[in-house]
């Protein structure tokens, strides 16, 4: 688990509903010696809580998480 107040605050001024999805939650573990990352979709968030004056905070978070996804993925 993971998470920053402030981002966090901005989303849920704009819709309380996201709250319940925050903070961001990543699993990752291994089965047959194959890594996996599961974590909520950043993009699917923004449309499933129509977020638009904090776009630019999810669009931080996915680009966060797609760096995490590859530094574990390939290290």
């Amino acid at each position: 688990m993971f998470g920053s107040p402030l981002v966090g605050t901005y989303l849920i001024e704009e819709n309380l509903d996201i709250g319940l999805d925050l903070p961001s939650k990543v699993l990752v573990y291994q089965n047959n010696n194959s890594v996996y990352v599961v974590h909520k979709d950043y993009d699917t968030l923004k449309d499933e809580f129509h977020i638009y004056r904090s776009s630019k905070f999810i669009s931080k978070l996915a680009s966060l998480m797609t760096d995490m996804d590859n530094y574990i993925l390939h290290s």
